[in-house]
Parts: structure tokens; sequence; C-alpha cells
């Protein structure tokens, strides 16, 4: 039987403007991070007909992987050692310069998928062909043509961007006969899972705020915590502000239900009996989480966004929740014109990354001075108005309220998760207890009345 022809054959290759967007879309995701974000979305190396482009790709593919940040240094050092290339930097120079501006990467792209799936749609006709020429004379030949056919079929279907259009009446046909989005996960808390309709959604932007000391870093991290202890789905926990000592710490606090304090200067020797045994349970629950905590050195978007989709890549890519501990600690691109700006960039990237990868992902932010202004110092969703677009970009925006923080109320320990908007649902107020010696909220006992909603 003659070699069937590979789908990446340059006799297959298609002459015009697509064979000249590789090297200025891969160029771009060596110096741009929304560009970046969108070559490694959009392609994958199998699209790319030049061998020089396709080693960079590949090389930014695993950096990205890795959670490393793609700079050209990094990927030419990489290609230096994997000796894909003969000149990695002149190469990466190269590329640079013919790099294709934003505002034309999407018609790029479009092109170079384009020609892919023209490429893989000839490669199976042509091993269809040889197939029907081969029939009489060899039967297996014929059964492994149509094989290998339907593969180049299956990644052509696969790689399809028609699938991004859809008749909204097919659309609404789906939706009617599937019944609701099934969350990924409870929060663990029933009067906001009560709210939340059952809990947190794939493609949902979640933003969780308050005032220092409310605990919203302890309420997203309870979200982990429950999705991964509770529920066995993947969580990652990206913190800029705490070392995943600390975050340990607290886990094995809320777990076993030891003071803070202790589980932060113990010696796990001298511990009671009693004390011991709760760490070491809760450490085996732990030890056998799909939980991961990320601490990274680097925090900007592209290198955060990198340990995100990484993550996700080692869970199977599969639903998953991640935390990004805080807005306020993600570092600035240079390009931004200011800080308002800066963080719109990373509210829209976070958005667009929980819908691609079909995960919740969940922004601790800081709230503005206006509730200390107040009398009863109650938040409202006006608070976040200097931290971006987060009240268009979040489809749940969480705001974390404790009345006995300013002495205002006798019910000590109770917390008000107010659910200030719900794309898709009803918004109100959430009673928790806050146990913070514990760092963790719980809900409030079943004997116990929450106060009246006034929110």
């Amino acid at each position: 039987m003659p070699n069937a022809t590979s789908p990446r054959d340059t006799s297959y290759a298609l002459d015009g403007p697509q064979s000249k967007f590789e090297p200025r879309a891969v160029g771009a995701a060596l110096i741009d991070a929304d560009s970046l974000d969108q070559v490694v979305g959009g392609l994958v190396p199998g699209d790319i007909v030049d061998d020089g482009c396709r080693a960079v790709l590949e090389t930014i593919n695993e950096l990205v992987t890795e959670g490393r940040q793609v700079t050209p240094a990094a990927v030419a050092t990489r290609l230096e050692v994997s000796r894909a290339v003969a000149d990695p930097s002149e190469l990466v120079r190269s590329l640079i310069g013919q790099a294709a501006p934003r505002t034309a990467l999407t018609d790029m792209l479009d092109g170079i998928k384009s020609a892919s799936m023209s490429r893989l749609s000839m490669h199976a006709g042509q091993l269809l062909i040889t197939a029907t020429q081969v029939a009489d004379a060899d039967p297996a030949g014929v059964r492994e043509a149509i094989s290998a056919a339907q593969e180049s079929l299956s990644a052509l279907s696969d790689g399809d961007v028609d699938d991004e259009w859809r008749s909204l009446g097919q659309a609404t046909y789906e939706m009617i006969n599937s019944g609701p989005t099934d969350p990924i996960c409870a929060t663990g808390l029933d009067d906001l899972d009560g709210i939340l309709q059952g809990g947190l959604r794939p493609g949902q932007l979640v933003v969780v705020a308050g005032r220092p000391a409310m605990g919203k870093s302890t309420l997203a991290f309870d979200f982990c915590r429950h999705a991964s202890l509770r529920e066995s789905i993947p969580s990652v926990y990206v913190s800029l502000e705490m070392s995943s000592r600390e975050l340990a710490s607290r886990l094995v606090s809320a777990e076993a239900s030891i003071d803070m304090s202790t589980v932060q200067s113990m010696d796990i020797d001298r511990m009671p009996v009693r004390d011991r045994d709760s760490v070491l349970r809760a450490y085996e629950r732990i030890s056998q989480a799909p939980m991961d905590v990320v601490d990274p050195v680097d925090a900007s978007w592209p290198v955060v966004a990198g340990h995100i989709r990484a993550a996700h890549r080692r869970a199977g890519g599969g639903p998953m929740i991640v935390v990004l501990d805080y807005l306020g600690l993600i570092s600035q691109d240079a390009r931004a014109e200011s800080r308002q700006q800066a963080l719109q960039e990373i509210s829209r990237r976070s958005k667009q990354l929980a819908k691609n990868l079909g995960i919740a992902v969940i922004l601790v932010a800081q709230l503005n001075r206006g509730p200390e202004l107040r009398a009863d110092h109650k938040p409202m969703m006006a608070d976040l108005r200097e931290t971006g677009s987060l009240e268009q970009d979040a489809d749940i925006i969480l705001l974390v309220y404790r009345p006995d923080y300013y002495e205002i109320t006798d019910r000590t320990g109770e917390a008000q998760i107010i659910v200030a908007k719900h794309r898709n649902g009803t918004t109100g107020a959430a009673w928790a207890a806050f146990q913070g010696h514990y760092s963790r909220f719980a809900p409030l006992a079943k004997d116990i009345t929450p106060p009246p909603p006034d929110y």
C-alpha cells in the first residue's frame, strides 16, 4: 500500500495569505499577553505548516503548561536545548519582527485554522482514494486507510469553527430538553447555595469582595475546601498574598477544628492525643483531595493564567474551581495607562478564561472605603467601582459583611454574605457562622433563626 500523506505535508499547503499568517500570529504570541492567550487558545501545533513556527508554538505551549512565563528569551533558550531549529535566537527575532497587531490577529487565526481544516479534509480524501485503488490487492490496507481517514475527519470536526455558531432555535430546544446547567459544586453554605440555585457553575466569574478583616479570603478558600474535600472537584487557589504554608495551616485548622494559633505553633509530637489524632485525620483527607495551591513569585497575568491552564490540563480538562487572591496584587501590565485600565483587563481576561475552560473563576477583591462612611457599614456593589469593570464582567458578586466587627449587633459570630449580583438568578442575603478561630465559615445551626434580610 502506498504511504499515506501526512496532514502537514506541504503539498497540501494552500497558496495565499494563510501561509504568511503563521509567523505573524506566532510572533504576536511572543510579545503580547492578549495575543498569547488568543494563539494558545485558538491553535494547536498541527495547524502550522512552517517547521520553525510550529517548533516555537510547541515551545510556547510547553512553557504555558508548566506555568512559566512566556518570553522571547525563554522560548529561545528552550529551543537551544531541544535543538528543534538551527538558530533559535534568529528565528525568534524574525518572528517578533513580523508580529501581527491585536486588531488583525483574529482574522489571521481564522485563516490559519481554515487552511489547516482544508489540509485535513484533503488528506482524508486522498486516503479514501488510496483505499479504493488498493481495494482488491490489499483488503487490510483498505481498513487502515479508512481508519486514518476517519481520524483526519474527526480532527476536522473537532476544530470546526462552525461549532461556535448555533441557531437560537436549536439552543432553545437543547435548553428545554436538557434542563438546567448543573453546578460544578455547592459552596457548602446552605443559605448561599439556595440563592445561587445549587452553587457555582462552569464559565462563571464570581467576585468575593469585602473590607479588610471581613473574611473574604477565608470564604473563597472555603469554596475550594468544600469542592475538593467534600465533592472531589479539582480546585486551585492562586495566592498572591499568603504562602502555601500559611494556607496549609488554615486548611488544617478548618478541617481538624483546632484553633489557628495552635496549628501555627504546633509540635505534632507534643500535642495532646486528641488534637494530634484530629490533625492526622485531617491530613489524610487533605492528602487525597484534588486541591492545589499556587503562590507564584511572578504575579503577572500571563504567569497566573499559565498556572491555571496547566492545572486544568493536569486535572483532565473538566470542571474546576479556581480562586485568585487577590485582584489588587496581580501585576499591572506596563502598557496600561492607569491602574483602573489594568484591572479592567484582568477582569475581562478572567471571564474569558472561565468561559473558555468551562471552569468557575473566583476573584477576591477589596472594596473602597464606602462602607466605613455609612452608619451600618454595609457594603454595596457600588463600592467596587474603582476595581475596573468587575460590576459588568462578573456573573455573581458576593459582598462579605460582619456586623459584629463593627459592634452593631449582639449576634456575634454571624456573617452576612450579600449576593449583590446574580446574572441568571435572584439576589439576596445569606447568613453563615463565621468561625475565625478555625479559619472557616459554616452553615448556621438549624435551631438558630437568622435575622430577617434587609438588603
